[in-house]
């Protein structure tokens, strides 16, 4: 099993079965094997069975969705968030909205950096993670923006990195609620999650 983190609450599990060994470990009703079906990318299909696997070995459920599209644990109490790169998949489960999100550590997020941050929030992660700042705010705002779960949210205007408390969490603020962020490099990834 490629689960190569597991904190019982945030796993990340890499990928490096067939299909059909995912398929066989996903715990998939009738309805979930229809979706699957419509799913064309195969990387995009072994991510989805991936994160299944994870929730069916772990916590014993599968995933479905709510109307907006938000994913959601069948028969749990629990809040989950899921986040996908490359071969990568992290599922995240909190009983408060929660949000993760994971990238390649060398993914280049300058490049839009204006479209999502600002220079104060640069100069914060980049006390913290001078490897790849922007990806790290990038990171950050992709897992707020989950957890507050508002379409149209801006990551501008209404998701603000304010600080930082230690080497691996950041503070910040969404729509004026204050919450903090926790990040981890693990292999070529970076991984971020509010708490």
């Amino acid at each position: 099993m490629p689960l190569i983190y597991n904190d019982k609450s945030l796993f990340l599990w890499q990928i490096d079965e067939t299909e059909e060994q995912l398929f066989a470990g996903a715990m998939l009703s009738s309805e979930q094997c229809e979706h699957l079906a419509t799913l064309t990318n195969k990387m995009h299909r072994l991510q989805w069975l991936a994160a299944r696997n994870i929730a069916a070995l772990n916590l014993n459920t599968t995933i479905s969705y709510k109307l907006n599209g938000a994913p959601l644990l069948v028969d749990s109490a629990m809040n989950v968030s899921i986040s996908h790169t490359d071969n990568y998949v992290a599922l995240y489960v909190a009983p408060h909205k929660c949000g993760v999100d994971i990238e390649v550590i060398s993914r280049n997020a300058q490049k839009i950096a204006r479209k999502f941050t600002t220079d104060t929030e640069v100069e914060i992660a980049r006390k913290l993670y001078p490897e790849n700042p922007h990806l790290l705010l990038w990171c950050a705002k992709e897992a707020m923006y989950k957890s507050v779960g508002i379409d149209g949210a801006e990551f501008l205007k209404d998701l603000i990195i304010t600080g930082s408390t230690n080497e691996n969490t950041l503070l910040a603020t969404a729509f004026g609620v204050p919450t903090k962020l926790k990040f981890f490099v693990i292999n070529d990834l970076l991984i971020t999650y509010d708490y």
